[in-house]
C-alpha cells in the first residue's frame, strides 16, 4: 500500500477513536466589565446663585456669585455689602469697597473684575451692552438674563410677570424707568460633566437630536476664496442647534471645531490655522452698537474715544441673511497683531441683535473673513 494511503487511514482511525470518547462541556461565567460612568450618571448637587443686575447708561453690569448653597449663604451679607458699595464714575467705570477676607482683580474685559474670598469662592463683575432707556426693553433684557441664570441651576424659564415678584429692587442703583435687581436662585447641577455655565446636561442631547432631524440649509459660497458648501460632507459639517433660547441652526465650516456653548453664548467654535488660534461665538443682546464697539475696543487693548467709535461704525460692511441686512465691524490694534475682532450684528427683532463674533490674531481673522460670511449665510432660527 502506498505511503500516502497508509497515512490517510491512520488519520481516520484517530478521528473515529476521538469521537467515541465522552466529552464534557464546561460553561464559564465571565464577569461583565462595568461601563464607564457618564455625565448623566452623576448625582446632581445643590447650587445657589446670587447676583445684582445694574443698569448704567447703555450698559448692564452683572455682579454674580455661584457656588454651594452653604458657602453662598455664609457670604450673602458680605456680598450684599459689596453690591451696595459699587458706584459708577463719570466715565462709566465702577468702583467698590472690599470687606476683610476679599481680594479683587480688575481685568477690564467682558468680565470686568473678579472678587475672591479667602475660602476660595469667587464672584464676578461682568459688563454687557444693553438698552437702559426703555422700560419694556430693560424688562425683556432682565428676563432673558435671569432665565440664563435659572438654566444654569436647572430651573425652568419664567416670563416677566412670574419672575418680577421674586426679584428684589436695589433702589440706590435704580432710576425712574429702569431698576436694579437682586436675584437669588437655588437649584441643582451635575457635579461633573456639565460645567458652571452650561445649564443642564440634556441641552447637549437636544442639540444632537435636533441636528439629526433638521434638513441642512444651503451655504451661499461666493468668491474665489469661499469655503465649498458644507453639504459636500455632512458628517464633517453637521447642522447644529442651540438650546431653547433661540433655536439657532447653522452649518459648521470645515476647520471650525464646535465647542460646548456656555453663559450667554448660543454657540462657540475654535479655529486653528497658520499656527494661530481664533474663537467664534454667537450671542444675542438688546444693547446698542456704539456701546458694544466701545467694549470691543477695550477688549483689544485700546482706550475708546468718540472719533474711534464713529470711524469703526462708518467703516462697517454690509451683508444679508434671511432677507435681513446686517453690519459687520472690524476692531483691531495695529500695535498688537495677535488681537483683533470681527463682529456681525444681525437685527433679529425690534430690540434684539444676534452677534457673530470672531476674536483672534489679525492675520487669521483676515484669512477667515470669507468663511465667516459664508457661515453667517447658513444661519437660521
Amino acid at each position: 500500500m502506498k505511503l500516502w494511503a497508509r497515512a490517510t487511514i491512520a488519520l481516520l482511525l484517530i478521528f473515529v477513536v476521538g469521537c467515541g470518547e465522552d466529552t464534557e462541556v464546561r460553561t464559564y461565567t465571565v464577569a461583565k466589565r462595568p461601563a464607564p460612568p457618564t455625565a448623566t450618571d452623576e448625582a446632581p448637587t445643590p447650587v445657589q446663585t446670587i447676583g445684582v443686575i445694574y443698569p448704567h447708561k447703555s450698559t448692564a453690569w452683572f455682579l454674580k456669585l455661584m457656588d454651594d448653597p452653604s458657602k453662598v449663604e455664609s457670604l450673602s451679607s458680605e456680598f450684599r455689602r459689596l453690591a451696595d458699595s459699587i458706584q459708577f464714575g463719570e466715565d462709566g467705570s465702577p468702583q467698590w469697597k472690599l470687606t476683610e477676607g476679599w481680594k479683587d482683580q480688575v481685568l477690564e474685559q467682558i468680565t470686568y473684575a473678579k472678587f475672591t474670598h479667602a475660602d476660595g469662592v469667587t464672584a464676578t463683575l461682568t459688563k454687557l451692552a444693553a438698552n437702559t432707556e426703555d422700560t419694556e426693553a430693560w424688562h425683556a433684557y432682565l428676563q432673558s438674563n435671569v432665565n440664563r441664570w435659572r438654566d444654569q441651576v436647572g430651573l425652568a424659564p419664567q416670563d416677566w410677570e412670574a419672575m418680577q415678584p421674586e426679584l428684589e429692587e436695589f433702589p440706590n442703583h435704580s432710576s425712574e424707568n429702569v431698576k436694579a435687581y437682586f436675584v437669588s436662585l437655588k437649584g441643582m447641577r451635575k457635579s461633573a460633566g456639565s460645567g458652571m455655565g452650561m445649564g443642564n446636561a440634556p441641552f447637549l442631547e437636544r442639540m444632537r437630536a435636533q441636528a439629526q432631524s433638521q434638513p441642512q440649509p444651503q451655504a451661499q459660497a461666493t468668491g474665489p476664496s469661499a469655503t465649498p458648501p458644507a453639504q459636500a460632507n455632512p458628517a464633517q459639517n453637521p447642522v447644529m442647534t442651540n438650546d431653547d433660547r433661540l433655536q439657532l441652526k447653522y452649518v459648521v465650516p470645515e476647520g471650525w471645531q464646535e465647542q460646548a456653548a456656555s453663559g450667554i453664548r448660543l454657540a462657540s467654535f475654535v479655529i486653528q490655522a497658520q499656527d494661530k488660534t481664533a474663537s467664534v461665538s454667537i450671542s444675542t443682546s438688546t444693547g446698542q452698537v456704539p456701546a458694544a464697539v466701545e467694549m470691543w475696543l477695550k477688549q483689544v487693548g485700546k482706550t475708546p474715544d468718540e472719533p474711534q467709535i464713529t470711524q469703526i461704525i462708518q467703516a462697517a460692511t454690509s451683508g444679508k441673511v434671511r432677507d435681513l441686512e446686517y453690519r459687520c465691524y472690524r476692531i483691531g490694534d495695529e500695535t498688537n497683531p495677535e488681537m483683533a475682532i470681527r463682529v456681525a450684528v444681525i437685527p433679529i427683532k425690534e430690540n434684539e441683535n444676534l452677534y457673530v463674533k470672531m476674536t483672534g490674531a489679525t492675520a487669521l481673522i483676515e484669512a477667515q473673513s470669507q468663511t465667516m460670511d459664508n457661515f453667517i449665510s447658513t444661519l437660521n432660527w
